[in-house]
């Protein structure tokens, strides 16, 4: 069993996330000889959740969270391709593409059981979870975009590119509005991890998606 408590994870959708621009945002120059600090989200493509990931620190006051054995923040988030046009004042930004991923917040997830390896992949499930969402929802939005053009105008490029993340906002709305019951349904089904049944079923099927969903991408 992988623990004798309960597990759980706060799902934060943000969606503030702008870059890749198609005429290029990364800064050239000679690279920094700095030792690196550790960033304090991982994409989930870097690969599968390790022990170091877990960065973040229990509450110290007594709480539904400190009798938890771990706690995942799991984030949507999404870069964008973009181009646009000023006619007569007026800006006009029209999306191109959406990239929609999922990270991992190590300063706000933690686990103290870290080398318990079934807390781990139940904890690595709302990762993939998290995931699958991002990329179905970036299918979908593709698809959506190759029949009607999504773009935000205003007298500004910041106005513009305000109203043009609203529209993106509501274009996932439906998406982000599911993820927080895929969430509690997985610990449901697999009561947060004890079940190992359940929770091998549903880790079965969730690689499956991503292997799908990823196979998908590729023929694009």
């Amino acid at each position: 069993m992988a623990s004798s408590s309960l597990t759980a994870r706060t799902l934060i959708i943000l969606f503030a996330m702008m870059s890749g621009i198609l005429n290029g945002d990364d800064a050239g120059g000679k690279k920094s000889s700095k030792k690196k600090s550790v960033k304090p989200k991982r994409f989930r493509k870097y690969g599968k959740l390790k022990p170091s990931d877990f960065r973040g620190q229990p509450p110290q006051t007594k709480s539904i969270l400190s009798k938890l054995d771990a706690y995942s923040m799991t984030v949507m988030r999404y870069e964008m391709d973009y181009k646009y046009t000023v006619r007569n004042s007026r800006w006009t930004i029209r999306l191109r593409a959406l990239r929609i991923f999922a990270t991992f917040d190590r300063m706000k997830s933690w686990n103290q059981k870290p080398f318990d390896d079934e807390l781990l992949d139940h904890e690595q499930g709302h990762f993939d979870i998290t995931q699958v969402a991002a990329l179905a929802a970036q299918r979908e939005i593709a698809e959506k975009l190759k029949k009607r053009r999504v773009s935000g105008q205003g007298r500004s490029k910041t106005q513009a590119m305000k109203r043009l993340r609203t529209k993106i906002d509501v274009l996932l709305q439906r998406n982000v509005a599911q993820l927080p019951n895929l969430h509690r349904d997985y610990d449901r089904v697999t009561r947060s991890g004890l079940d190992t049944k359940q929770q091998t079923a549903q880790r079965r099927n969730q690689k499956q998606q991503l292997k799908d969903l990823k196979a998908v991408r590729k023929k694009r």
